[in-house]
C-alpha cells in the first residue's frame, strides 16, 4: 500500500507536467500560428502588387512595340514637335504683345 501512493503522486505529477508542457506549447503556437497567417496575406498581397505590375509592364511594352514598328513614325515626330514648339511660341509671345 506504501507504493500505490507514491505511484498515483508520481502520475499526478508527470499529468501536472504534462499539463504546463500544454500550456507552455499554447503559448508558442498561438502567436506562430497568428503570425503564419499574416505571412500568408502579406504574400496575397505581394501576388497581387506583382500582377498588377506585369500587366502595366506588358502594356507599356506593347505601347513601345506599337511606336517602334510603326511606319508612319518618323513622319508624325517631327510634325508633333513642330506642333508644340508653335504653340510654345504662341503662348509666350501673347504676353508680350499685352505690354
Amino acid at each position: 500500500m506504501i507504493r500505490r501512493p507514491v505511484a498515483a503522486r508520481q502520475r499526478l505529477a508527470e499529468a501536472l507536467l504534462w499539463a504546463a508542457a500544454g500550456v507552455c506549447g499554447l503559448f508558442v503556437m498561438i502567436p506562430a500560428a497568428a503570425e503564419l497567417l499574416r505571412s500568408q496575406e502579406l504574400q496575397a498581397e505581394e501576388q497581387e502588387k506583382d500582377e498588377i505590375a506585369r500587366r502595366k509592364a506588358e502594356e507599356s511594352e506593347r505601347i513601345l512595340h506599337w511606336i517602334v514598328n510603326d511606319p508612319q513614325t518618323d513622319q508624325r515626330v517631327p510634325e508633333t514637335e513642330g506642333r508644340d514648339l508653335r504653340n510654345y511660341r504662341a503662348q509666350q509671345e501673347d504676353p508680350a504683345d499685352e505690354q
